[in-house]
C-alpha cells in the first residue's frame, strides 16, 4: 500500500506471465490482457489454476472483492504465456519459445517485467531457461523475478531459472514472517565451485497446514485444504480442480503456498515502480528496479542465503523512487542551463558507461543507478549517525 499511496499502481506497465494461462472471465482481469498465447494448444482455460492465482497477485484488480483482494500492480496490463497443461506438465523448448516471444513482441505489448513461477534442476552456467533469463535481463531490459523453489530446507537449493545469477530471485515467510521449511535456500555455486548469493528478495509464500497432514497422514479428506488458512489469497480460476481451497465468502478466490505465490508480489512492485517511472518520461535498467527492491527491504536478521536482502519494503521502496524522480528533475532542469555543449558531453559520458555493462539505456537509466547509490548510500549514513 506505500506504492499505492504514492500513485504507484502499475499504470503504464505491461507484466507478462509464464505460467499455466489466465482465467479470460474473471472479473478481476477485465480490460487488462493485451495478449494471450497458448503454447499448450489447450486454449485460454486456465484448468490447472496456478496460472489465474499468479496472476492475481500480480495486478488482479480486486474487482470481484470490492477492492478487497488487489494485486501488488492493479493497473499494470498483461501479456501472457500459457506453456503448462491441465495437469501442469510443459518442456524447456515450450518455456524458451515464449521467453523469446516475449522479447520480440511490439513496443506496445512488450514485457518490461516477466514472472517466472516455475522452477527445475538445471546448472545455472549450463541450463538454456536461466542463461537465456540473464539475457533478458542485461541485453533486452526486462526484468526477469522467479521463484526460488519449494526444495528446502537444505542450503544450495534454489532451482532453476531462479539460480540465473543477475535475474530476482524471490523467496517468502509466512504470514507470521517466520520462513516455511520448503522454501529453497542459497547459495547458488557457478561451474568453478564460486558461490554467489540467493535468493534475492523475500516476500509472503504462505505456509502449509502440517497439522492436517500429519493428522491424516498425508491423506487429506476431500473437503481439506492444506494451504489454509496460513496461504496466500488470489485469483481462482472458474475451472480450478481444488474447490477446498476457495476462500469462504468470496470464491472467486482461493489460497495457495509456496515460493510461487512470493514471485509474483515483487514482480508487481516492481511494475508499479517501472509505470511510475514511465510517465514521468524516466529511465532505468532492469538491473537498477532489482538494486532498488533489494537496497530498501527490511533485513529480517537471517542469514542472506535464506532472506536474500530480506523482505519487501513498499513505503521505503516508494520513498526511494520518489526521492529519485525529484534528483532526475533537478539534473535536467541543470542540463537545460548548461548549453548544447554540456549536454552533449553529459550524454556521451552516459553512453560510454552504459556500453561497458553491455547495455543499451540512455542517459537518464545511468543518472537512476547513479543516484540511487547516492541516495542509498546517504541513508546508510544517517542510519550509523542516528545510532
Amino acid at each position: 500500500e506505500g506504492l499505492w499511496k504514492a500513485g504507484m499502481t502499475g499504470k503504464d506497465s505491461v507484466v507478462g506471465i509464464l505460467d499455466s494461462g489466465l482465467d479470460p472471465d474473471h472479473p478481476d482481469f477485465k480490460g487488462k490482457v493485451l495478449e494471450y498465447v497458448d503454447m499448450t494448444g489447450e486454449g485460454q482455460l486456465d484448468a490447472f489454476g496456478h496460472g489465474t492465482h499468479v496472476a492475481g497477485s500480480v495486478g488482479g484488480s480486486g474487482a470481484a472483492s470490492g477492492g478487497l483482494y488487489k494485486g501488488a500492480a492493479p493497473d499494470t496490463k498483461f501479456v501472457i504465456f500459457k506453456v503448462f497443461d491441465k495437469d501442469g506438465n510443459t518442456t524447456e523448448d515450450t518455456i524458451l519459445a515464449a521467453m523469446k516471444r516475449a522479447a520480440t513482441l511490439p513496443a506496445d505489448k512488450r514485457p518490461q517485467v516477466i514472472n517466472m513461477s516455475l522452477g527445475g534442476p538445471g546448472d545455472p552456467d549450463q541450463d538454456p531457461i536461466a542463461r537465456l533469463a540473464n539475457k533478458l535481463m542485461l541485453k533486452n531490459n526486462i526484468l526477469v523475478v522467479a521463484a526460488a523453489g519449494n526444495s528446502g530446507p537444505t542450503n544450495g537449493s534454489v532451482s532453476a531459472p531462479g539460480n540465473a545469477q543477475y535475474i530476482l530471485t524471490v523467496t517468502g515467510v509466512n504470514k507470521q514472517g517466520d520462513f516455511p521449511f520448503f522454501s529453497s535456500r542459497g547459495p547458488v555455486a557457478r561451474a568453478d565451485g564460486e558461490p554467489y548469493g540467493k535468493p534475492d528478495l523475500s516476500t509472503i509464500a504462505g505456509d502449509v497446514n502440517l497439522g492436517a497432514l500429519k493428522q491424516e497422514g498425508l491423506q487429506l479428506p476431500p473437503q481439506t485444504c492444506v494451504y489454509a488458512p496460513g496461504g496466500v489469497i488470489s485469483d481462482r480460476s472458474s475451472a480450478d480442480p481444488d474447490p477446498a481451497c476457495a476462500v469462504p465468502g468470496h470464491p472467486e478466490y482461493r489460497y495457495m503456498s509456496g515460493t510461487s505465490m512470493a514471485a509474483p508480489m515483487a514482480a508487481g512492485a516492481a511494475a508499479d515502480v517501472i509505470g511510475y517511472m514511465r510517465s514521468q518520461g524516466a529511465g532505468y535498467t532492469a538491473t537498477d528496479i532489482k538494486a532498488v527492491l533489494m537496497e530498501t527491504a527490511r533485513d529480517l536478521k537471517k542469514p542472506s542465503e535464506m532472506q536474500g536482502a530480506g523482505l519487501m519494503n513498499g513505503e521505503r521502496l516508494a520513498e526511494i523512487i520518489e526521492s529519485l524522480e525529484h534528483r532526475r528533475a533537478h539534473h535536467q532542469g541543470d542540463a537545460r542551463h548548461a548549453g548544447p555543449a554540456g549536454r552533449i558531453q553529459r550524454r556521451q559520458r552516459a553512453l560510454v558507461e552504459t556500453r561497458l555493462v553491455g547495455g543499451e539505456t540512455g542517459v537518464d537509466a545511468h543518472d537512476f543507478g547513479r543516484d540511487l547509490r547516492i541516495l542509498l548510500d546517504r541513508d546508510r549514513l544517517h542510519q550509523v549517525t542516528d545510532a
